[in-house]
């Protein structure tokens, strides 16, 4: 087993900013088989064995070449030996040297004085003697490894012995030596390492960030490429103030599963004074092509790990994390669903009776039976659903909605009247002494959705584009039914927005059906290129008017009492195919102001180059403006700064930022990023500094290794569009 291995994974375009040096002339004539092509200058014959050659030597078998400006042919051996300079190619490595001996027949043989490049990774190098074992194992004595531009050595590993299994993809040195910038760093018994792009076992380069309350953090992830089929990721982190926390990542992938498995597990935590861990298991499944499974479970030890020691702003505001395993099938007629669903809350400040229900189980069906126009069409969806938890109510819910409906089309109209009946039934445990266990509500449901669409062809800036107008009125009505004695397990209020100018009901989930007789007008327009069918621009606007007081509220809400809802909006526009605006806004009729609102600007003329700007705004409680970017320095193509920033206009604070700056040459890229964010736990601390600060420095040598995850997780996350 090796004392220290070096692994890596291929990333797109990271050879991009090499000098592809490895154009040298090769070519092969596979018409030739197991024949050899000889050609010279000069050639005399020795006996009937031996040639002598001279002047511009080439020989040719198969996809190998040689090459010498003179050079001794044994035809019984198929060997050829030279004293005048030695080119030898082969379609994944050049070998170059002051002389040598090569058999033609099995590539072994020598070359001295020699250099080396092998194309997979850039790879090139010089050795005091190359020695071929086979055609694919190639052993290199005195030898120095990079993938550098030739002229530079920014990173070089020195060895006494080398060993290059091209069918394995593996190299080893034994005695290794690694510099950077010329200056050695690291001194190696023994070492392994990728020398193409398929996994291999070892160690991945460390990272390091440094935090204000938990110290100097140093992670150093070891990959086990354990099978073809799965693999694991084991990652000591050592924290100054805390300990040492080690996290594990398994994955696996069959034809007909793939799954990943992660621990991590910190022993008393020296400023946490506890234990602390969490467990994640995500998993898909296709037993069949019809039946399906999906897994995700989460565990967490406390409610502060994630604030205290996730790499994400977003996991150290949840308060619940979901335990979910579904089972589905879907059929030509029908799918269904079986569900087992909990959740762990985070927050312990969160009141029992307001924390989620668990469904143990769910199922869910519906039809699929085919629609056609100007036709009949029948649909049933269900729901059963037993909802569980402690010192609650709790109890079963059967759900059925069978629909009827008349899809009445022509080439520019459609008009779709359709009739529901929603009838749900509910058993109860956990009453009070004046509850009742069984209760059930049925309510029809009558929708009638029409439409029309109307289009011109017309030019912008030189441009063919066809422009659409489509008006749709959307009637709902619901009538009143008491529902004041059922119980809430999964209804609410959810935000109104262009989509629910649609729905038949003002509430989410079952427990709550709202009354209503309605009618939505709304109005979409279309751009869409005549040449290309591509749609430019698309901008929608719509409200709903009430045509009778609702009566039908949550736990005495509020009812809105209004003729008519908020004014809702929506659009994007592809301006050029690197530029892309998409908004959404709300009115609020009876305040006469702006309810809510978004806009975001992604400008991305290349991968390397990303600008993301957007303003967000709701009912005067939040204010934000939000700008990332990923952009070269001006006047270099190495030089990339990378940053973020979200402000609250409200409050005139910032709530995260980072900013930082990539280096990225042919062989090596590093990392040097600061990043700011409001810790929730600080915040609550009077005259305390609320900002968490987090140094990251990473350093990666392009061939031996990959850039650890928290950085690469802090860019995706922050910058829409890095990879």
């Amino acid at each position: 087993m090796p004392l220290l291995s070096i692994s890596g994974q291929a990333v797109a375009n990271e050879w991009q900013l090499c000098r592809h040096y490895l154009a040298p002339y090769h070519r092969s004539d596979p018409t030739l088989g197991e024949s050899i092509k000889i050609t010279a200058d000069e050639g005399r014959a020795i006996g009937q064995e031996i040639y002598e050659m001279s002047g511009g030597v080439e020989v040719l078998r198969g996809d190998q070449l040689l090459r010498s400006e003179s050079a001794r042919y044994y035809k019984s051996e198929e060997r050829l030996d030279t004293s005048d300079g030695l080119f030898f190619s082969t379609p994944d490595a050049i070998f170059e040297g002051d002389s040598g001996s090569i058999n033609l027949a099995d590539s072994s043989g020598n070359i001295n004085n020699a250099q080396f490049r092998i194309r997979a990774k850039n790879v090139r190098g010089d050795a005091e003697q190359i020695i071929f074992e086979s055609r694919n194992v190639t052993v290199l004595r005195d030898t120095t490894y990079t993938t550098c531009d030739p002229g530079r050595e920014d990173w070089l590993m020195r060895s006494s012995k080398m060993r290059l299994d091209r069918e394995s993809g593996i190299g080893s040195a034994q005695h290794a030596v690694l510099s950077f910038m010329h200056v050695p760093f690291l001194y190696l018994p023994y070492i392994s390492f990728p020398i193409d792009d398929r996994r291999k076992s070892g160690l991945l380069p460390p990272s390091y960030r440094s935090s204000e309350i938990s110290g100097s953090d140093v992670t150093i992830p070891f990959y086990l490429n354990l099978a073809p089929q799965y693999d694991a990721t084991i990652t000591p982190r050592f924290i100054s103030r805390r300990g040492t926390l080690l996290g594990n990542e398994f994955r696996f992938l069959t034809a007909r599963h793939n799954g990943i498995l992660n621990l991590d597990y910190l022993s008393n935590d020296k400023l946490y004074g506890k234990t602390r861990g969490q467990a994640k298991y995500r998993h898909e499944g296709r037993f069949t092509p019809r039946l399906t499974t999906s897994v995700d479970i989460n565990y967490v030890s406390d409610p502060d790990y994630f604030s205290e020691l996730s790499n994400s702003l977003s996991l150290s505001s949840l308060t619940h994390v979901e335990r979910r395993a579904d089972l589905r099938y879907q059929g030509d007629l029908w799918k269904s669903q079986l569900r087992l669903q909990s959740y762990q809350t985070v927050d312990e400040g969160i009141a029992d009776a307001s924390r989620p229900y668990q469904r143990l189980p769910q199922f869910t069906f519906s039809s699929l039976f085919p629609r056609t126009d100007n036709s009949w069409h029948y649909s049933l969806s269900g729901e059963y659903v037993y909802f569980d938890a402690t010192d609650r109510l709790t109890g079963s819910r059967l759900d059925l909605q069978p629909e009827i409906s008349l899809p009445l089309t022509t080439a520019a109209t459609y008009l779709t009247p359709a009739l529901k009946l929603q009838s749900t039934i509910y058993s109860l445990n956990n009453l009070s002494s004046t509850g009742e266990r069984r209760l059930s509500r049925t309510v029809p449901l009558l929708t009638i959705d029409s439409g029309v669409f109307f289009e011109r062809d017309t030019v912008v800036a030189s441009r063919q584009y066809l422009h659409t107008l489509e008006p749709r009125l959307f009637y709902l009505y619901v009538p009143y039914r008491d529902q004041s004695r059922l119980p809430l397990f999964d209804s609410g209020a959810p935000d109104f927005n262009f989509t629910r100018l649609f729905v038949t009901n003002r509430f989410s989930g079952v427990d709550r059906v709202g009354d209503t007789s309605q009618i939505t007008a709304a109005l979409t327009t279309r751009m869409i290129e005549s040449d290309s069918g591509k749609e430019r621009f698309n901008a929608s606007i719509g409200q709903i008017f009430y045509l009778k007081d609702r009566k039908v509220g949550i736990n005495g809400n509020v009812i809105d009492r209004s003729s008519s809802s908020d004014i809702v909006a929506e659009s994007i526009a592809f301006l050029r195919n690197d530029v892309v605006i998409d908004a959404d806004y709300q009115w609020d009729i009876e305040k006469r102001e702006t309810a809510r609102g978004s806009m975001q600007l992604r400008y991305k003329p290349s991968s390397r180059r990303i600008f993301n700007i957007g303003y967000r705004y709701r009912n005067s409680s939040q204010e934000q403006v939000d700008a990332s970017m990923l952009w070269p320095l001006p006047f270099t193509k190495r030089w990339h700064f990378v940053g973020r920033w979200t402000q609250s206009l409200l409050d005139d604070q910032t709530i995260e930022s980072f900013s930082g700056l990539e280096y990225q040459s042919c062989c090596w890229k590093v990392h040097l990023i600061s990043h700011r964010y409001i810790n929730k736990e600080l915040a609550n601390l009077a005259g305390i500094d609320p900002y968490e600060r987090t140094v990251f420095l990473q350093l990666e040598l392009k061939g031996m290794g990959k850039v650890g995850k928290s950085v690469d997780q802090l860019l995706e996350n922050g910058i829409l569009g890095y990879q």
